[in-house]
């Protein structure tokens, strides 16, 4: 008996001062929250990367710091950043990824290819494009947060309480839109503003290289055209600055694809459900009282704006940015056209929007 306890006292010792073998104390770690990728301006066939890294200093103060490396690839900048760096850089639980406008123009293809070959990529991270480099971006110091990767995650997160945004912005669906046929990707757009980052809009790019960027009110539209389940205000207001009715609703897209003459043909069915928060215009017009007229009123209101939102994407970007290829593909097959740009400029589409108004608010009796 006494021997087995012996036995084990001897397997149980090495267990316990093994157990951190091979791991470093936290002060000797950088955690990396963020990655940004910009283009050189020195050398255009260089390449700027900067990492947003967390360290703890040690009586529970975290701080972050933005490095940046520079090198003729993505990867090889590490060699320049590791010699800036005095911790051992821990990956994987990056809450944003970052392109610098420059770098999405140019082209991220690299990236992309890197996205799909790491598999240390975090998943689940937010994906943007800023209008201001990449290092100046991580580089900021703001109030709400410790670090700006994770402002910009919770900003980019509830991104779709407001404007109409998708609330699946993240990596996967990023490389998705990217490999899948039909597909164009879009992206929340960032600008510094006020000394801190703010969504002012959407990135669209065709293949892999950013066109244009939109501005946050044409962006609410094209959120309502492309993808379901995001939240937003709209209005209707009068001369008067201080009639207006308010709406805030939930949005659910469907797409119908048929043909039409040799053409596609979709029907994108947009379906608003809320409730109103002011109308001061039913003092003008008893009429506003009733809830289904002021969900028609909405409606017609709103479908004009999406028809020539449609005509602004088919004859100025040129892109299909409403992510209605993928419909064709999956009815008609891949590898027939179905999903590219051009097909989508050729199709007609049709926009059909229903307001319905749940709710005209709590009446007082007078």
């Amino acid at each position: 008996m006494q021997k087995s306890k012996f036995l084990i006292l001897i397997l149980f010792i090495p267990l316990v001062f093994s157990g951190c073998f091979g791991y470093e104390p936290i002060e000797k770690l950088g955690i990396v929250v963020g990655i940004g990728n910009d283009s050189y301006e020195e050398k255009k066939s260089q390449y700027s990367s900067t990492f947003e890294i967390l360290v703890f200093k040690g009586n529970n103060e975290i701080d972050s710091v933005a490095l940046e490396g520079k090198s003729n690839t993505i990867y090889t900048t590490i060699n320049e950043r590791q010699v800036k760096e005095n911790k051992f850089l821990v990956t994987g639980a990056e809450q944003v990824y970052l392109f610098s406008e420059e770098r999405a123009r140019a082209g991220v293809k690299d990236v992309l290819d890197a996205f799909i070959r790491d598999f240390m990529r975090n998943e689940k991270s937010f994906v943007a494009v800023s209008k201001q480099s990449t290092k100046e971006v991580f580089s900021l110091k703001t109030p709400f947060a410790i670090s700006t990767s994770e402002n910009l995650h919770g900003l980019l997160e509830f991104a779709h309480n407001a404007n109409f945004f998708s609330p699946h912005i993240n990596l996967l669906r990023f490389m998705r839109m990217y490999t899948q046929e039909g597909r164009d990707i879009v992206v929340p757009y960032i600008q510094i503003k006020e000394n801190i980052p703010q969504i002012t809009g959407l990135a669209l790019f065709k293949g892999d290289k950013m066109i244009v960027k939109v501005s946050l009110e044409e962006a609410s539209l094209i959120n309502l055209l492309r993808s379901s389940d995001g939240k937003g205000f709209l209005s209707v207001t009068s001369k008067k600055p201080e009639e207006y009715i308010d709406f805030n609703g939930k949005n659910k897209r469907k797409v119908k694809v048929s043909k039409e003459n040799g053409n596609l043909k979709y029907d994108i069915f947009v379906n608003l459900n809320g409730y109103l928060t002011v109308n001061s215009l039913v003092e003008q017009n008893k009429t506003l009282a009733e809830p289904e007229k002021v969900g028609k009123i909405f409606a017609e209101q709103l479908e004009t704006a999406l028809n020539n939102e449609i005509s602004k994407i088919k004859n100025n970007y040129k892109i299909d940015c409403l992510d209605l290829g993928k419909y064709a593909v999956a009815k008609y097959g891949r590898g027939k056209g179905y999903g590219s740009d051009e097909s989508f400029c050729n199709a007609k589409i049709d926009v059909h929007v229903n307001v319905k108004v749940n709710s005209s608010g709590r009446k007082v009796d007078k």
